[in-house]
């Protein structure tokens, strides 16, 4: 309507108003991939949080299990409120 390109206007306004709902998005989806990979690691690696709460359950060494499951949910919370949160808050600055 004003002239733009189709380049212009997905780097101008599309791709600007997409990246608040990428960025959220993201949020979520990396909650649900360290779960997935921490299963994946229980059943077919040799290391990892995951392969570390399975031995440890399998010696039946219970601090060992809340050591690695509590380094699991700090890891996440972390990256969560540290990185992930602050870069939504962030790319939803102007919808005040």
């Amino acid at each position: 309507m004003l002239g733009a390109s189709r380049l212009q206007e997905f780097f101008y306004v599309l791709l600007p108003g997409s990246i608040p709902y990428i960025v959220s998005a993201s949020r979520a989806a990396f909650g649900i991939a360290l779960r997935i990979s921490v299963v994946a690691e229980a059943f077919g690696a040799a290391g990892g949080i995951g392969y570390q709460i399975v031995y440890n359950y399998d010696l039946a060494r219970v601090p060992g299990v809340l050591t690695w499951s509590l380094l699991l949910i700090i890891l996440m919370i972390g990256i969560d409120f540290l990185i992930l949160k602050p870069l939504e808050k962030w790319t939803l600055k102007w919808k005040l």
